[in-house]
């Protein structure tokens, strides 16, 4: 019986299949598909690897790693950085550097829970986890970082203060204790719970970083888009 290799898709995956893994191999030799990476083949023969790479990568991630957890920065912006870099969690810590374009980070921790979104076959961190990831210590900065700018946690906490007030800052932070203590992420509990007491004004906001959260603690709040868009050109 012929092997049939479907060819409609942009990226083909390979088989432990020998019989497959032959047709494969021929029809790259034929220049019909161009290898991207082990057991990665591409129909597309113009565009870059990179690209294509980019495009695919949610799909290449499920072949490759579906018990790996898109996590950390990842789980927010749900595509790689400018430098190239993705974040996720497994069972052990890792750099990933076969695929054209793009580094995959690998983070040792626990497997998805019930807090975890189901997404093609993978899961992506929960919007309470990824609050807490973001509040670990990278040791690369900028696009490389694990870690979204503090700023970007403030943002988010500040959003759920105006529009829902202190109780549903508080009830957030509830809902953070119980994740964190479930994960055991008490130590990027602590740092978070820093700055929701700070926003609340029950604790120092010289632990806060934006201007807006700042004014917000101190009871001033201002809207930061606005002030922008009536500020003078630098």
């Amino acid at each position: 019986m012929a092997v049939k290799v479907d060819t409609q898709k942009e990226i083909v995956f390979g088989s432990s299949d020998p019989k497959v893994s032959r047709v494969l191999s021929k029809k790259v030799k034929d220049g019909e598909l161009r290898k991207v990476a082990p057991r990665i083949y591409t129909t597309n023969l113009i565009d870059s690897l990179e690209n294509i790479v980019r495009r695919n990568l949610i799909d290449i991630l499920v072949y490759r790693y579906p018990a790996a957890l898109i996590s950390h920065r990842s789980a927010k912006e749900m595509r790689p950085t400018a430098t190239g870099d993705f974040f996720l969690t497994n069972s052990t810590t890792r750099r990933v550097t076969d695929l054209p374009g793009i580094t995959l980070n690998f983070a040792k921790g626990p497997k998805a829970s019930s807090h975890d979104i189901p997404f093609m076959g993978m899961h992506i961190s929960g919007e309470h986890r990824y609050m807490l990831e973001n509040m670990q210590v990278s040791r690369k900065s900028g696009d490389e970082s694990r870690v979204l700018p503090v700023s970007a946690i403030e943002n988010k906490l500040e959003q759920i203060l105006l529009t829902g007030g202190e109780d549903r800052l508080n009830q957030y932070r509830d809902e953070l204790r119980s994740v964190a203590e479930e994960l055991d992420m008490q130590t990027e509990f602590a740092k978070i719970n820093n700055i929701i007491s700070a926003l609340l004004s029950t604790h120092d906001a010289k632990v806060l970083s934006t201007d807006s959260a700042k004014a917000l603690a101190v009871g001033s709040p201002f809207d930061k888009t606005r002030v922008e868009l009536f500020s003078p050109p630098i």
